[in-house]
């Protein structure tokens, strides 16, 4: 009886490898696409987490301020809209759009510079509008609420790499006075 060789032909052996180099590089295309929406989910949560801490930080000045004025470009820096109050200790306040794409926080009329100032969001952050608007609260006393609305939007990340992300938050704020202004 005569014996038969086992083993793989040239042609079994690259038709095979060519399946598996195939798989592999569909397989890559995957794992790049979930890079890169990892990337994309860092940079809006670096938005997230920014817009929440300076919007929060605007919301609690806004609700405890009285003498609001919406005005457009007050400032030398400001290309938007911007509003203006007096906070609950007694000072003059400007949040707005700095040229920059940032948004700010100004104390006006007051002479102590160590009061902190300037931009409060990420410069990974760009606002490209901004908007303050107040409703309602009609000086003749019919009873209406004063309300401040609050549009913003802008975009993070970069182009370059693909992770630029658009967003349009809008927020309303009702005023409101303090019974304590002990903390």
């Amino acid at each position: 009886m005569k014996m038969k060789n086992k083993g793989f032909t040239l042609i079994e052996i690259m038709v095979a490898v060519s399946i598996f180099t195939i798989v592999m590089m569909i397989s890559m295309g995957a794992v790049f696409s979930v890079v890169g929406a990892n990337r994309k989910s860092q940079s809006l949560n670096v938005v997230v987490n920014n817009l929440n801490f300076a919007f929060e930080s605007m919301i609690r000045d806004l609700r405890t301020g009285t003498g609001y004025e919406v005005s457009d470009c007050v400032g030398i820096s400001y290309d938007c809209r911007t509003v203006t109050f007096e906070d609950r200790e007694g000072r003059r306040v400007s949040y707005g759009q700095a040229v920059g794409g940032v948004i700010f926080k100004e104390y006006t009329e007051v002479e102590n510079s160590n009061l902190p100032q300037g931009g409060i969001t990420d410069p990974e952050v760009t606002i490209e509008n901004m908007s303050f608007d107040l409703l309602g609260g009609n000086p003749s006393g019919d009873g209406s609420q004063l309300l401040l609305r609050i549009h913003l939007q802008g975009k993070t990340g970069n182009p370059a790499n693909n992770t630029e992300s658009a967003f349009n938050i809008q927020t309303l704020i009702a005023p409101r006075s303090l019974d304590s202004t002990e903390f």
